[in-house]
């Protein structure tokens, strides 16, 4: 896990804003190779990927797509995709590995993933701007923590 997100994450945000993302991100790409129109149709981009496999598999996605494919494969890959940038998809394990991820990954909940993604990197902005998520506050007679109140909140 220590060399999982890029460059300069982890330096970047507490542990505790960072926890869970790995999953959520995998979970959105997951439904992304499943259906790459995914992909278009949400409209984000590579900057809200903050995993290396993520950010390398959406990348991929993008290109097949600009390529007009609809199906993420070998062939596709193999036609579409540079060399050093199927090196570092084989160190993944390859198209089998990343497509057994998102079989996995039920795409009717990818509205939810997406939500997900989106409040996390909300979070992150927050934390970015200077605003207090990881202190207690006192408000309205009560103590909470701002982190574990926007975890239950969605992004709107």
């Amino acid at each position: 896990m220590n060399n999982v997100f890029i460059a300069g994450v982890k330096e970047k945000y507490p542990k505790e804003l960072l926890e869970g993302r790995v999953n959520i991100e995998a979970n959105v790409i997951g439904c992304m190779v499943s259906d790459m129109l995914l992909a278009e149709d949400t409209n984000i981009d590579s900057s809200k990927f903050l995993t290396k496999d993520a950010r390398l598999i959406f990348g991929i996605i993008k290109t097949l797509r600009a390529k007009r494919c609809s199906v993420f494969d070998e062939v596709s890959v193999l036609t579409y995709i540079s060399e050093d940038i199927k090196e570092k998809l084989d160190i993944l394990g390859g198209v089998q590995a990343v497509k057994n991820i998102a079989e996995r990954k039920n795409i009717r909940h990818y509205d939810a993933y997406l939500d997900n993604l989106l409040k996390s990197n909300i979070i992150l902005d927050m934390h970015t701007f200077g605003f207090n998520l990881l202190d207690q506050i006192e408000y309205e007679g009560k103590t909470i923590k701002p982190l574990k109140l926007f975890s239950k909140m969605t992004s709107e």
